[in-house]
């Protein structure tokens, strides 16, 4: 829903203030605005087929599960999380999500990790993709979805072993990619 501030850091004191007007009166910033919960958000999403939610913090299962259902979720819910301890909750909790784990550096035995810690899937960059993990990770029957892909050319060499791609430009990679894999 929300990021926070910029990620890019301006050199000259302008470029600063120029950055937090833009943030703070253009960006729709959730401090400034009504803040929303996610079983809002939810109710707003209702026409998707598919919901990711990142969890980028600490969260309560059981408190999490109860915004899912009261959002009326009728769609497909998958969580991913870098808290891999969170993964056996949130499954008690939400047993009709897909929880997946985020994994930002490649491990050994990434197959039996996931094994071990009851996710069903994994969240990985596209480099680690395009090392093959994905494909590692689709033989042995794990859900894999690929964060960020924007560029067609690299949308196409990860399509076939993706169930999702996550992308800052949807509506260039589905008119690039349509017809041509199962990808969400």
């Amino acid at each position: 829903v929300g990021h926070g501030p910029p990620w890019i850091k301006r050199p000259s004191p302008p470029g600063r203030v120029m950055s937090k007007i833009d943030y703070f009166f253009f960006s729709r910033d959730p401090l400034l605005a009504k803040r929303r919960r996610l079983s809002e958000w939810l109710r707003r999403l209702s026409w998707t087929r598919h919901v990711l939610i990142d969890l980028k913090g600490p969260v309560d299962p059981e408190a999490l599960a109860a915004e899912i259902r009261e959002g009326g979720a009728t769609q497909h819910i998958a969580i991913t999380t870098s808290n891999h301890r969170l993964v056996g909750a949130l499954k008690s909790h939400l047993p009709s999500a897909t929880v997946l784990v985020t994994v930002r550096d490649g491990l050994a035995n990434i197959t039996d990790y996931l094994d071990y810690i009851g996710a069903e899937g994994a969240s990985i960059p596209l480099p680690l993709a395009l090392q093959g993990y994905a494909e590692e990770l689709r033989s042995a029957g794990f859900t894999v979805y690929i964060w960020t892909v924007n560029d067609p050319k690299q949308a196409t060499l990860v399509a076939e072993t993706a169930d999702a791609i996550i992308t800052d430009a949807p509506w260039t990679l589905r008119r690039f990619l349509q017809g041509s894999c199962r990808t969400h």
